[in-house]
Parts: C-alpha cells; sequence; structure tokens
C-alpha cells in the first residue's frame, strides 16, 4: 500500500494523457484536414485559390460558434458526474445534440443560398469572389455531420469509446486526403469542399453507434428538455462565443490589412499562418480540454488535491511539449515553407519570416488556457469571458495599428504581443482578488479555502496487489473511528472497500498487466469513498440487484454492497473507471 502522492498521482497522469490524445484527435480532424487543403490547392490550384479560403476565416469562426454548447456542455457534464447526478447527464446530452443539429443544419443552408452575397460580403473580388463561393458550396452540406462529429468525439472518452473515435478521426483525415485528390482537378475548390463534406458524414456514421445502448454514460433517451441544464451550458460555454468574437475582429481586420499593405500574398501567408496554428493548437486544445473535463470532475466531487495536482501536471507536460514544437518549427522555417511557396519569391520570404516567429505565443497560451479552464470549471467565468474576446480582438487591433509602422512581421508577432498582456491581466485579478502578490497554485486557480476536504477529513490509499486489500480495508475503518465515526459504520466501509478492491484486482486485469487501484475517503456529514482503477471497464450497478436462486453465492459482494451503501455511482472517462459510494 502506498500514501504518498506521487503513487496517487499516477492515475491523474493515466487518465490525462488518454483523454488529451483523444481531445487532439477531436481538434485535429478540422485542422490537419485544413492544413492538407491549404497543401493540395496550392500544388494543383495556386495562390489565388489559396487567397480565395484565406477570406473563408471569418465564415469558419461563425460555424464554431457551436463549441458554445459542445464545451459547456461538457464542463457541466463534468460537474455533473462528479456531484453524483447522473440522471440529468443524458437530458443535457441529448438537448444538445438536437440544438446542435438545427443549428448546423440552418447554417449550411445560409452558406449555399447565399454564398455569392457572402462572398462579396468577406470582401473577395473578381474571380477570388468566384472562387470562393464554389468553395462554400462544397462545404455547406457538411457543417452539420462536422459539427455532430466535434461534439461525439468530445463526450466519446466517458463511453469508453477511445477506439472509436481513433478510427473516426482516421477516417475523417484519409478521406480528405483521398477526396481532396481525386476531386481538386476536375471541380477546383468546388472538390476541396465537397471532400470535407463527405469525411465528415463517414466519420459521424462511424461514431454514432458508440452512444446507443443502455450501458452507456451518455445516450440518447427521451426526455423532458431542460431549459435550464442548457442555459447552464449555455453560461459555461460563453467563452467560446466571445473567443468566436473576438476571432472575427481578428480575422476581419488582419485581412482588411494585409490586403491593403501586402495584397493576395499577405492574404494566402495568413492563411497558412492560420492553418498552421490550427494543428500546433491542436497540442494546446487538447492539454486544455482534458485539463477542463478532469477539473470539473475534480470540482465536481470536491478533491482539492486532485485539482492542483492535475493543473501541476498538465502545465508542465503541455509548456515543454509545445516548447519544444515551436522551436523545431523556427529550426525548419525554411522548409515548412517550401511546401507552400516556391522558393526565392517575396511570398515565400514573408512566408519564411512567419514561421520563425509567428509561433512562440502557444507556452504563454497554454498557461492562459490552463488558469482560465480553472475558472469556468468553479463557475467563475468573468474574467473567463473578458480574456476570451479581448485576447483575440487585441491581436487584431495589433496587427491593424503596427503593420503601417512596423510592415508584415508585426502581425506574425501580434499574438506573442495579446498574451503577454493577457498573462499580466490574469496575474493582476489574481493578486486583487487574494489582496496580496502570490504565485502559488491554489491562489493562482482562485480556490476558495474552504474547497475541498482537509487532511483531518480525509485519507488516500494506492493498491498495487491484491495482497494490500485487507491492510487498506483495516485503514479505512481506522479512519472512520478516528473520526468519531459509529463503529457499524465504519465496519460497513472497510467492508465494502475490501469488497470492491478485491474485485478489481481477481477480474479486473487482463494479460498479466499491472493495475492499480487508488482509495480516496472523505468523512464529513456522510461519508464518502471513491475508488478509481486503470483495468477494463465494469459498472458493478448492473450486477448488484441481480440474484439466481440456483446460484444464491454468485453477486453476492456486490449485493451486501448495494444493501450497505446509501448511494452507488460509477463512470468510466478515457478508460478510468471511477466507482463512488456514499455510506
Amino acid at each position: 500500500m502506498e500514501t504518498n502522492r506521487i503513487a496517487e498521482l499516477r492515475i491523474i497522469q493515466k487518465s490525462y494523457i488518454r483523454l488529451s490524445m483523444v481531445n487532439m484527435a477531436v481538434l485535429m480532424i478540422t485542422n490537419v484536414c485544413g492544413f492538407i487543403n491549404n497543401i493540395v490547392i496550392s500544388r494543383f490550384l495556386g495562390t489565388q485559390e489559396l487567397a480565395a479560403v484565406g477570406f473563408f476565416s471569418p465564415v469558419s469562426v461563425l460555424a464554431g460558434l457551436v463549441y458554445v454548447i459542445i464545451l459547456g456542455t461538457v464542463v457541466v457534464c463534468g460537474n455533473l458526474i462528479g456531484s453524483g447526478q447522473n440522471e440529468k447527464v443524458n437530458s443535457l446530452f441529448t438537448g444538445s445534440f438536437w440544438i446542435l443539429s438545427v443549428y448546423s443544419i440552418v447554417f449550411g443552408l445560409v452558406l449555399a443560398v447565399f454564398r455569392d452575397q457572402l462572398s462579396a460580403l468577406l470582401g473577395a473580388q473578381g474571380d477570388v469572389r468566384k472562387l470562393l463561393a464554389a468553395f462554400m458550396t462544397g462545404f455547406a452540406p457538411g457543417v452539420l455531420f462536422s459539427t455532430l462529429t466535434s461534439y461525439l468525439l468530445s463526450l466519446a472518452p466517458f463511453n469508453n469509446e477511445i477506439n472509436r473515435s481513433y478510427i473516426s478521426s482516421a477516417v475523417m483525415l484519409c478521406g480528405n486526403i483521398i477526396f481532396d485528390l481525386t476531386l481538386v482537378k476536375p471541380l477546383g475548390l468546388l472538390g476541396i469542399g465537397l471532400a470535407y463534406s463527405i469525411s465528415s458524414f463517414a466519420a459521424f456514421l462511424i461514431l454514432l453507434p458508440g452512444f446507443i445502448g443502455k450501458s452507456k454514460t451518455f445516450r440518447f433517451q427521451k426526455a423532458a428538455f431542460d431549459l435550464s441544464l442548457e442555459a447552464e451550458a449555455a453560461r459555461r460555454g460563453l467563452p467560446s462565443l466571445l473567443f468566436s468574437g473576438g476571432m472575427l475582429v481578428k480575422n476581419s481586420l488582419t485581412n482588411y490589412t494585409l490586403m491593403t499593405y501586402a495584397g493576395n500574398d499577405g492574404i494566402a501567408v495568413a492563411n497558412v499562418l492560420g492553418s498552421v496554428c490550427g494543428i500546433v493548437g491542436t497540442f494546446c486544445g487538447g492539454y486544455g480540454n482534458a485539463y477542463s473535463t478532469l477539473a470539473s470532475l475534480f470540482y465536481g466531487e470536491d478533491d482539492r488535491d486532485g485539482f492542483t495536482d492535475l493543473f501541476r501536471y498538465s502545465l508542465r507536460m503541455g509548456f515543454l511539449s509545445l516548447l519544444l514544437i515551436v522551436t523545431l518549427m523556427a529550426v525548419f522555417s525554411a522548409p515548412l515553407t517550401g511546401i507552400f511557396f516556391k522558393p526565392g519569391t517575396e511570398v515565400w520570404n514573408m512566408g519564411q519570416r512567419m514561421f520563425l516567429i509567428g509561433f512562440w505565443f502557444f507556452p504563454l497560451n497554454l498557461i492562459i488556457n490552463m488558469l482560465l479552464k480553472s475558472y469556468q470549471a468553479q463557475g467563475k467565468m468573468m474574467l473567463m469571458n473578458v480574456i476570451s474576446f479581448a485576447e483575440t480582438a487585441m491581436t487584431g487591433l495589433i496587427i491593424w495599428a503596427a503593420v503601417p509602422s512596423f510592415g508584415t512581421d508585426a502581425a506574425w508577432l501580434a499574438n506573442l504581443w495579446s498574451d503577454i498582456l493577457s498573462v499580466l491581466i490574469v496575474l493582476i485579478s489574481v493578486f486583487a482578488w487574494k489582496k496580496r502578490v502570490s504565485l502559488s497554485v491554489p491562489d493562482l486557480l482562485k480556490l476558495p479555502e474552504n474547497f475541498g476536504a482537509g487532511p483531518d477529513e480525509s485519507a488516500e490509499y494506492s493498491l498495487l496487489s491484491g495482497d494490500q486489500v485487507s491492510t487498506v480495508s483495516e485503514a479505512v475503518i481506522a479512519f472512520c473511528k478516528g473520526r468519531n465515526m459509529d463503529a457499524r459504520k465504519a465496519f460497513w466501509a472497510g467492508l465494502c472497500v475490501e469488497e470492491m478492491t478485491s474485485n478489481i484486482f481477481e477480474h479486473g486485469a487482463s494479460g498479466g498487466k499491472q493495475i492499480q487501484a487508488d482509495v480516496r475517503i472523505v468523512c464529513r456529514d456522510d461519508l464518502t469513498i471513491r475508488i478509481q482503477d486503470d483495468c477494463r471497464k465494469f459498472d458493478p450497478r448492473e450486477r448488484m440487484n441481480m440474484f439466481n436462486p440456483e446460484t444464491p453465492e454468485k453477486n453476492i459482494g456486490l449485493r451486501m454492497v448495494a444493501k450497505l451503501a446509501s448511494y452507488v455511482d460509477y463512470y468510466n472517462n478515457a478508460g478510468i473507471n471511477t466507482l463512488i459510494m456514499k455510506i
């Protein structure tokens, strides 16, 4: 038995790594497809077509408004699951699915019907305007399926559907490449848009079965539309709307400024910057979204140590990864530019400068992202709302103000300058909230003093083998008695822990795999026990009420736990089983 924090962090780290990989796959779909689209366009069509797709960026921002509901639903569901309110989860899941469907259908229709007017409104002129309208025609049918794919991918880990997530992502990516190369010659930008739509549809069909069945944490069900839950999801997801508003300001000012001072070449390079930022941003966003999901669970479970340990680990891992990535991009800026532009040309020189200096903001952006998502998990939305809009809008304003005096390099550095200002704003808000200068993790996260069980109210244990089960059971009983709990109730707690952890080591392992079970017990008004393990999925609730008179001894331990515990809940997130019992 281990009780040190290093042992207890193993489950957090495994869950975080698995979940961040899935979230990266979610974000990678659209962004890598956009990156590939730009390569295909630059190789088979030309700079004029690349500029046409660059004018499309504000429309992409509007399509991304669906993340208000997607991200808000993920955060609220995390809180609901962590606090044991599972009955509300599927009502929110189903309601959000239909809201996203209606919005995406309407958006796609507007895009298809008013493509010529929208192309003119976005600033495209002459042949570029016609090219942009053709791209919109092919893109429009895929809006619905792309939105629903992103939604289902973000929740698939809760259903233990990680493999299905990876298959869906691979189909989206490979399908986009195949149809890009097949359709670009005969159809031009219309074919590029259609490739996106076809591959989105295929990815959605693969994901959908993973949300059908009574055993799923997230599943479709007939339930009354809960307006209060949807409103809370929208409130938690509001930063995505404000971010989209900021991006709209940024992209509009960027396109106007670069078109004025650098022409179509500047728009083409900015388009490449956006698509590459999307790819690098999948790491930043993947780390951030995985952190947001787990932080919401820990906050719902009132687990202060889990919340802070998760922040330290995710920030350290993400910061070092992004620093390495942007360093490699600067070192290989010349060959990277050659993928898109002909070496020796003026547009190649501009692109090479962009790759050299344009991505150093990402490590800072990760810090901002993690801190703001910590506040979002707690429902503290004001600062997150402000920064979500201001950070991106400031970038556009900096480009508009600086490019006339400092040239196009100012456009590639604007993200860094904006993020430096954003970090300062967050730190000032922390110092004002604490009324002193403090850089401790709990203060940076703005955790209330009374959040989480104190050391005299909780205990944690890590088991690495079945031989440690009885020792942990005795420790749990001793802990409960030490808090003046009724001796019978303390014995019940030890008995429940012994039964459930015994099952993990007897039936959970496969293929000789080394497994671990973590036990956390909190003694307040009632007694709460949380058991986590990294074994194969097993929901004990499905067998707790099973009784066969021919084999009365079968499931007897689980039936005993069902009688002793006043509340039993279970969920599986990114392959990590979590069982919560109240006694």
